[in-house]
């Protein structure tokens, strides 16, 4: 049986051409679409954001900041008048005593304490205090010291009454007494200034404040500082003196600090004897 074959029209050849024709048009529109996407991405793959870029090495050190103002001068820097104002060994305090108060003293208790207790400690080491008591003032009675603490004024009102505590058979009575005391303290750390009194090849005697010894072993004299002998007429064996690194002679006013001290009782009365330095600092003016 013979088959039969459409014959191709010139309507069926265009419709070919027409769609031949659009499959090309949008090949070529993906492939311009694909390659648009390759060079965008190659592009950002290139591109670094800001946050993340490396710094020059110009800014990687950090720029040193200038020293402040406000900070505090080293201690090497201070002047001997300067140390002597910010290291004192004077000082001020408020202590109450719990004080016995004899009976012959009852009509006026707290002259009576005062004269008893207090008075006698008067330049005299006071280990309660820890230190010497160059004077005192503002002196109360209370019952309690925080009272005395809290009324700064040695005046009392005429209503307000102060009781003694009787124990047992002791005869006299106990009050606290509170005062406001002026205290040498010597401790490590703080500088005085004494004149030089005494002189040997193994230390240096000072007078300071016309009343305390101090002493300065020659270990603790600068390392420029040298004894030199002075030999008298007739004699074998003569005395001598320092000199600083200057070759001048170590007299009159000097600054040092301390660096120990020690306390001891003679007879009734406390004392100090202070041990100084000048080690690693100049300290003769």
């Amino acid at each position: 049986m013979a088959t039969e074959t459409p014959t191709a029209t010139p309507d069926m050849a265009k419709s070919k051409r027409d769609k031949k024709d659009k499959k090309r048009k949008n090949d070529k529109h993906d492939d311009e679409h694909q390659t648009s996407k390759k060079r965008k991405h190659s592009h950002h793959a290139l591109e670094t954001p800001a946050a993340e870029q490396p710094q020059s090495k110009k800014f990687k050190k950090d720029k040193p900041k200038p020293p402040s103002s406000t900070a505090q001068p080293q201690r090497s820097t201070l002047s001997k008048d300067e140390l002597l104002r910010q290291h004192s060994p004077f000082t001020t305090q408020t202590t109450s005593l719990y004080l016995p108060l004899s009976p012959a003293a009852h009509a006026f208790p707290l002259r009576g304490l005062c004269a008893e207790h207090i008075s006698p400690l008067l330049l005299t080491y006071y280990p309660p205090l820890n230190g010497v008591v160059l004077s005192y003032s503002n002196a109360r009675i209370s019952e309690h010291p925080a009272q005395a603490i809290a009324n700064h004024s040695t005046q009392r009102k005429e209503s307000e009454h102060v009781l003694a505590k009787s124990l047992d058979e002791y005869a006299p009575s106990f009050l606290w007494l509170t005062a406001d005391f002026l205290l040498f303290k010597p401790a490590r750390g703080t500088w005085m200034e004494g004149w030089v009194n005494l002189v040997n090849e193994e230390y240096i005697g000072l007078v300071c404040y016309n009343y305390f010894n101090a002493v300065i072993a020659r270990e603790k004299m600068p390392e420029g500082w040298r004894w030199v002998e002075e030999h008298e007429r007739g004699q074998e064996e003569g005395g001598g003196h320092f000199v600083d690194e200057r070759g001048e002679k170590v007299e009159g006013r000097v600054v040092f600090e301390v660096e120990d001290f020690e306390t001891g009782v003679e007879g009734e009365v406390g004392t100090v004897s202070i041990l100084g330095t000048l080690r690693g600092r100049e300290g003769k003016t």
